[in-house]
C-alpha cells in the first residue's frame, strides 16, 4: 500500500486511535470517512476515499488491505527488538496466518527460556501442546513487532544476524545443544541453524577455534564448539549481570566449565 493513498492515510489514523491493540474493522474504517479522524481532515477534503467495494477489488478483501497497510506502515515506523531476542527468535520463531491477522508461533520446553521470553514479551500467549510433556506453545499478536521481524527476515534471514554479544547468545541459547563427548568425561556445544555461518565467524573474532561445520546424517548443518573454544568466548558472551537463560548459562558452566578458571 502507497503511503500517499488516501486508505493508508484512513488506516493509519484508525490504528492510531486504536493504539495499535486492534486491527482496524470495516467499519471504523467507513465511520473515518464520514467523520474524519485528526490528521485526514485536510486530506479528505480533496482526496476521495476508496469505499469498502473499491477496497476489495483492489486488494482481494479488506482484511488483506488491513495486513498491507501494516506491512507498510511498519517499514516506516519499525518498533525496537532487543538484539537478544531478536537472536533468539530468528530461526525459531514463524509468521503464520490467523483468521484474519497473521501471529508470530513458536515451541520451548525449558521453563527458565519460557519465563525469561515472557519478560521480554508479555503479550505472549503460552499453552501446553500435550499433557504428556513440557513443550508450550507460545503465540504473540503483537503486530508491530511481527511486522519488524517480517521485515528484518525477507527476503533473507540472514540479513537478521547481529554482530553483537547479545543477539550471538540469544541465538545460542535458541539453536544450540549440549552433548557428552563420547567415552569421555567431557561436554561440548553444537551450534545449528540458519545464521550458524555468520555466528561461527563472529564467535571465531572473539577467539573460538576456527573448526568447520558439517552436514549431519539428516542433512542439517551443524558447529561444535569444544570446551577450548568455549571457555575463550564464555567471559565475553555471558558478563555478570547480562541477559540471559540463567540456567543454561549454569549449565555451560557445571558441564563444559568445570575444573577450569572462566
Amino acid at each position: 500500500m502507497e503511503m500517499d493513498s488516501t486508505e493508508y492515510r484512513v488506516l493509519k489514523a484508525v490504528w492510531k486511535k486504536n493504539r495499535g491493540k486492534r486491527l482496524p474493522s470495516a467499519i471504523q474504517y467507513r465511520a473515518a470517512i464520514k467523520h474524519p479522524l485528526p490528521g485526514t481532515i485536510r486530506w479528505l477534503q480533496t482526496h476521495p476515499a476508496p469505499s469498502l467495494q473499491d477496497i476489495s477489488d483492489n486488494y482481494g478483501s479488506f482484511s488483506i488491505a488491513v495486513l498491507d497497510f501494516l506491512d507498510t506502515y511498519y517499514r516506516q515506523y519499525p518498533v525496537k527488538i532487543p538484539d537478544y531476542l531478536l537472536g533468539w527468535l530468528t530461526g525459531r520463531a514463524l509468521i503464520s496466518r490467523k483468521q484474519n491477522g497473521l501471529m508470530l508461533r513458536f515451541s520451548e520446553s525449558d521453563p527458565y527460556q519460557i519465563r525469561l521470553l515472557k519478560r521480554l514479551m508479555p503479550d505472549l500467549s503460552i499453552t501446553s501442546s500435550s499433557h504428556k510433556n513440557e513443550v508450550k506453545d507460545m503465540r504473540s499478536f503483537h503486530y508491530g513487532r511481527i511486522f519488524t521481524l517480517k521485515h528484518l527476515w525477507e527476503p533473507d534471514i540472514k540479513a537478521a544476524f547481529r554482530a553483537t554479544p547479545d543477539f550471538v547468545r540469544g541465538y545460542m541459547e535458541g539453536h544450540s545443544i549440549l552433548q557428552k563427548v563420547s567415552s569421555m568425561d567431557s561436554y561440548r556445544l553444537i551450534l545449528h541453524g540458519p545464521l550458524i555461518e555468520s555466528c561461527r565467524d563472529y564467535l571465531i573474532s572473539l577467539g573460538a577455534t576456527p573448526t568447520s561445520i558439517y552436514c549431519s546424517s539428516g542433512g542439517h548443518a551443524r558447529w561444535n564448539l569444544h570446551k577450548k573454544s568455549v571457555k575463550v568466548i564464555f567471559p565475553m558472551l555471558y558478563p555478570e549481570g547480562v541477559l540471559c537463560n540463567l540456567h543454561f548459562r549454569s549449565k555451560i558452566e557445571r558441564l563444559i566449565l568445570k575444573n577450569t578458571n572462566v
